[in-house]
């Protein structure tokens, strides 16, 4: 079923239930949020990413060998 489909199926319920399915798709859109602000969740810049990541490929190759194996 396509979100249209489902759309048009919600528009059809009584106002009640739209009010249910509102609460619900808003809920799932806080959560969602909650996630990606979560405290202590840190990104880091792209640039600094590869730097770093090709810092501990290097010095540490010999046991990414092994681990490939």
């Amino acid at each position: 079923m396509s979100a249209m489909e489902v759309i048009e199926k919600i528009k059809l319920l009584p106002r009640e239930e739209q009010e249910r399915v509102s609460t619900f798709v808003k809920s799932l859109m806080t959560n969602d949020e909650a996630l990606r602000d979560e405290p202590g969740v840190r990104y880091m810049d792209v640039s600094k990413a590869k730097t770093v990541s090709a810092e501990i490929f290097s010095k540490h190759a010999g046991l990414f060998c092994k681990l490939a194996n």
